[in-house]
């Protein structure tokens, strides 16, 4: 048995506080058999806001990262000065939001305990963020000791849409992925590709290499799919908060001016989308009001070698290991931290 934990946070901001439930029941891939519903108050934690955009700043700095145009790789001009600055705001925001979740304000202490009490047992668990605020989700959950001492990984999802599944349909011969590898500029999208068919052997791969919106479109509403990968730039926009992706050296979409073919696409069969691209919060957020059962996306910029080693790592733990989307993220996601933490914090 999976159990599904929701952490549903309703409304509110740092300076007010949130509204919060937790609910607490069986995976919806098993009949979504919600158990319980808990009401709990996250108190106000002004600081928190502050903490990750000074993290955010470090890190974005550290590369000298551009908005625009987006770029996935990453150059440290001064490892000792951009390593002191960064480590110390991953550290500063990794004690303030345990401070805050640990909280032991009245109003949050018996819903913490809940959480505890909920993760603490021998089931499997699939524990999910639900919000509409996507700064919630640019938060690095994970560092809450609560989840890291229970190896839970954290999932997202909008408040307004089903939660999502892990299935793969595996019902057919092969299970086929349509790979596009957009705009290279600076970066070697063709590892992807061959990490894909590396670790993938039994799949049908049709890649993609910079194609035009009409070809695009024309495989998400001609063909069945169960994965969508993408390799190239992307970002999310500051004014709006939406998602853009390079499928070429000139064009960029967003996920709405394709959301006909991969609704179509999904109604058919598409299950799982993989943004191996830079910034793509954003993305994910369009996705799910398709809504696709799953994506995977990188919250922040990444240099190409992090990138494509997330890529191995994630394919070896999900198709060679065969274990399931959620401890596949979690797996992949420890090892990278033993490797470039030191260089990446958070």
């Amino acid at each position: 048995m999976t159990k599904l934990v929701t952490f549903k946070i309703v409304d509110g901001d740092f300076k007010k506080g949130f509204r919060v439930i937790l609910k607490i029941g069986i995976d919806a891939n098993e009949n979504n058999l919600m158990a319980r519903e808990i009401d709990g108050w996250l108190p106000p934690a002004p600081e928190i806001n502050q903490l990750c955009n000074s993290w955010l700043l470090s890190y974005r700095a550290q590369g000298r990262i551009k908005l625009h145009p987006p770029d996935r790789k990453l150059t440290a001009p001064s490892e000792q000065i951009t390593n002191y600055s960064i480590i110390n705001s991953a550290h500063d925001l990794e004690e303030a939001i345990n401070n805050w979740l640990n909280s032991t304000d009245r109003k949050f202490q018996r819903f913490r305990d809940q959480v505890l009490k909920s993760l603490s047992t021998n089931d499997q668990i699939r524990f999910i963020i639900q919000t509409n605020n996507i700064k919630l989700w640019q938060l690095p959950w994970h560092l809450w000791d609560v989840l890291s001492d229970c190896d839970i990984e954290v999932n997202f999802s909008t408040s307004e849409f089903p939660l999502p599944s892990q299935a793969i349909d595996q019902s057919r011969n092969k299970v086929r992925l349509l790979a596009i590898l957009g705009d290279d500029t600076g970066i070697n999208i063709e590892k992807d590709l061959a990490l894909l068919q590396e670790e993938l052997p039994d799949a049908e791969i049709v890649p993609l290499i910079s194609p035009k919106k009409k070809e695009l479109s024309h495989e998400l509403w001609d063909e069945r799919w169960d994965i969508l990968f993408f390799a190239g730039h992307s970002f999310t926009q500051k004014d709006n908060l939406q998602g853009r992706f390079f499928i070429n050296e000139d064009e960029s979409l967003t996920i709405e001016e394709l959301k006909y073919g991969l609704s179509n696409a999904i109604e058919n069969g598409l299950k799982l989308a993989i943004f191996n691209s830079c910034d793509g919060l954003g993305l994910a957020a369009e996705l799910v009001s398709l809504p696709i059962s799953t994506t995977l996306v990188m919250r922040e910029r990444v240099p190409d070698e992090v990138a494509q080693t997330f890529l191995r790592y994630f394919l070896n733990a999900f198709a060679t290991k065969q274990k399931s989307l959620s401890d596949s993220v979690w797996e992949t996601r420890k090892r990278l931290q033993e490797e470039v933490e030191d260089n990446y914090p958070c």
